[in-house]
């Protein structure tokens, strides 16, 4: 990243950083764009920027969704995917670049869909796509996911990722497209549940990130013909508290079959304290970013 630093010297020192040496400011100030190994996200003008907690979720569920198409004897003609408040369009993206090589090794046919409110991130996203190696398969829509009833997708979305806002209460800042993109005044829990089943078919497999308190709340207020598959606990060192959450659910009508069958949970760490890995990373975070993140 470059910056003007004349430009720098005249409004560092009026900031709360202080005056700030140039050759420091590219270390300080986020980049426009974020580069992974096969796609770039743009997003100066996006509400919210690419986290470590969204990339996570990202090749997480396409992990998964990947083995489920593979062990598929039976696949359909088309895999669609619901992407939720896509933002840049990270989440697409992923699943992108881990659906696509399976899919260009048999008949079947990709299908995402990315949905955004915001119309700053919606022209960023739908940029970012158009510039990917995948654009022939996505769609991206401005609509508002409390409303739209997805006629293009007629009832039958396969996987569905969402990264929902969950601040509640918080001081929030100036920025009114960020405050609408991380607090759940805008789009709540409920509201996240009551887009579930109005999007869900019977087997459609849901992705969500949340802190744990919310996700705890998420899970009570679904209704029964959704069943908990995994959930991932995450922590940002082995010796700090859990503060992100990864659930993995189905929408199962033949919930008796299931009973027997608890979900499986599992905690990881971002930080390992004496790791190989540049920033610290763990073996687990390592392996599962490594096919995304330029440094690994």
């Amino acid at each position: 990243m470059s910056l003007n630093t004349d430009v720098a010297k005249k409004w560092l020192p009026f900031g709360l950083w202080g005056y700030v040496t140039p050759s420091l400011i590219p270390s300080i100030l986020p980049n426009n764009y974020f580069q992974f190994k096969q796609f770039r996200i743009d997003q100066n003008q996006s509400a919210l920027k690419v986290c470590t907690d969204s990339c996570i979720l990202g090749a997480w569920s396409a992990n998964i969704i990947a083995a489920r198409i593979q062990d598929d004897s039976n696949p359909g003609t088309a895999i669609r995917t619901l992407d939720v408040g896509t933002g840049t369009g990270l989440l697409t993206l992923m699943l992108a670049q881990v659906l696509s090589p399976i899919a260009g090794k048999s008949t079947l046919k990709l299908d995402f869909t990315a949905i955004e409110l915001d119309q700053a991130s919606y022209q960023e996203a739908t940029e970012n796509f158009e510039r990917s190696g995948w654009a022939s398969s996505i769609t991206a829509l401005q609509v508002d996911a409390r409303q739209y009833e997805f006629p293009e997708l007629s009832g039958s979305v396969d996987f569905i990722v969402a990264n929902p806002p969950f601040f509640q209460g918080s001081l929030k800042a100036g920025n009114k497209a960020r405050n609408a993109a991380l607090h759940n005044d805008t789009f709540s829990l409920n509201d996240l549940v009551e887009f579930c089943n109005r999007s869900a078919k019977p087997e459609t497999n849901i992705f969500v990130l949340l802190p744990p308190a919310e996700m705890d709340i998420f899970l009570m207020l679904l209704p029964a013909d959704y069943d908990l598959l995994e959930m991932l606990s995450v922590r940002n060192s082995g010796e700090g508290p859990v503060f992100r959450q990864y659930a993995h659910l189905i929408r199962n009508p033949n919930q008796q079959q299931d009973l027997l069958k608890p979900a499986i949970r599992t905690e990881q760490a971002i930080k390992q304290m004496g790791s190989k890995h540049p920033h610290q990373y763990s073996d687990w975070f390592a392996d599962l970013l490594g096919a995304f993140y330029l440094q690994l």
